[in-house]
C-alpha cells in the first residue's frame, strides 16, 4: 500500500451524482499523509494524478464474530489536474476525469449494540439508496441532453 498524501476537493460521483465524502489521494508530492486542495501552491510542474471511489453496491459474504466480509461494487474516480504558475487549477472544466467500475473486498466491524438483522438491513438500505440515486442522476443527465 505505502504512503501517499490528501487531495480534499468539492465532487460528485459521474454515475450516481453524491457528493465524494472520500477524501482523494495521490503519490505526486512527498507522501507524508499532507492534505492539499485547489488554489494551494506547490512545488511539482507538470498535473497531479488524485483518485478515489464511491460505493455502489455491498454484497455480504458473512458474518462471523461482529465481522462482516463483503464484496464491494464500485466507482473509480480520478483527476488529472494541471498546475498552472505552481499553483493547483480550481477550475475543474480544466480537470481530466475518468472512471469505471471496479470490485473489491472488505472488512468491517458491527458496532456494539447492532445485531447481525440490524447490520444487513443496513447494508440493504445503503444498497437501495444508491439505486435510486444512481436512477434520479441517469434521468438528470438525459434530461439536460434534451434541452
Amino acid at each position: 500500500m505505502g504512503m501517499y498524501d490528501y487531495f480534499k476537493c468539492d465532487t460528485s460521483c459521474p454515475i450516481c451524482g453524491c457528493y465524494i465524502d472520500e477524501i482523494y489521494q495521490t503519490k505526486n508530492f512527498e507522501c507524508l499523509m499532507s492534505v492539499y486542495k485547489p488554489g494551494m501552491k506547490v512545488d511539482v510542474e507538470g498535473p497531479i494524478r488524485v483518485y478515489t471511489h464511491c460505493d455502489h453496491e455491498k454484497r455480504i459474504i458473512e458474518i462471523k464474530d461482529g465481522a462482516v466480509f463483503s464484496t464491494n461494487r464500485a466507482v473509480w474516480i480520478e483527476h488529472i489536474i494541471p498546475i498552472v504558475n505552481r499553483e493547483i487549477s480550481r477550475n475543474q472544466n480544466l480537470w481530466k476525469t475518468t472512471y469505471g467500475l471496479v470490485e473489491y473486498n472488505s472488512m468491517s466491524f458491527i458496532p456494539d449494540g447492532v445485531t447481525d438483522d440490524e447490520a444487513i438491513l443496513r447494508y440493504k438500505k445503503f444498497n437501495s439508496k444508491k439505486l435510486k440515486d444512481i436512477e434520479i442522476t441517469t434521468f438528470e443527465r438525459l434530461n439536460k441532453e434534451w434541452e
